[in-house]
């Protein structure tokens, strides 16, 4: 019986090693397995972070594109601006200097003529009886016989064509020789 016993002790023995080493086998296998897991999500965590990075980082680069190309387009368009205002006023000014040429040679023309001096009178008288009702709001008429009695004028006229051949006739006599048939 002893041996016997010393045999199931001897058997018992080796199968609590034989169950200690699967233990440590199964335990070091779950280990393993654990740590692999872990680095398998630390690599996946470290991919995802990466790949964020190079969104946001695509995303950056996209909104500075897009920001450099409108900033690029607000620079062209007022550029555009300003050269169409340089345009517009180097036309008025070229407009202006052939109308101020057409008009000093007309004016050149006109005062060779006699016709030419009176139409520059009469251009004078014009704005001037044209200045000088500007703001009338009514008119007051005054029979032609009552200004005949006051001595022939009314201090309430204004300029009219009976005084503007009058004075035609003084403006156009300036510079000439006075005439002896006194008149």
């Amino acid at each position: 019986m002893s041996a016997q016993t010393e045999n199931q002790l001897s058997n018992l023995k080796g199968q609590t090693e034989i169950a200690t080493a699967e233990q440590e086998r199964d335990s070091r296998v779950q280990q393993i397995e654990a740590e692999q897991l872990a680095r398998n999500r630390q690599i996946e965590s470290e991919t995802k972070a990466k790949a964020q990075m190079q969104t946001a980082e695509a995303e950056a680069k996209a909104r500075e594109v897009t920001a450099n190309q409108a900033a690029q387009q607000v620079v062209t368009q007022a550029r555009a601006e300003a050269e169409a205002i340089t345009m517009r006023a180097e036309a008025e000014a070229a407009s202006i200097r052939i109308k101020a040429k057409a008009e000093a040679d007309r004016a050149e023309m006109l005062s060779k003529t006699g016709l030419g001096c009176q139409l520059a009178l009469l251009t004078n008288w014009g704005e001037t009886v044209q200045k000088s009702n500007e703001g009338i709001e009514k008119v007051v008429y005054c029979d032609p016989s009552i200004q005949l009695a006051a001595g022939g004028g009314n201090p309430l006229s204004l300029l009219g064509m009976g005084a503007l051949n009058g004075e035609l006739e003084k403006l156009g006599a300036i510079g000439k020789p006075a005439s002896s048939g006194g008149k």
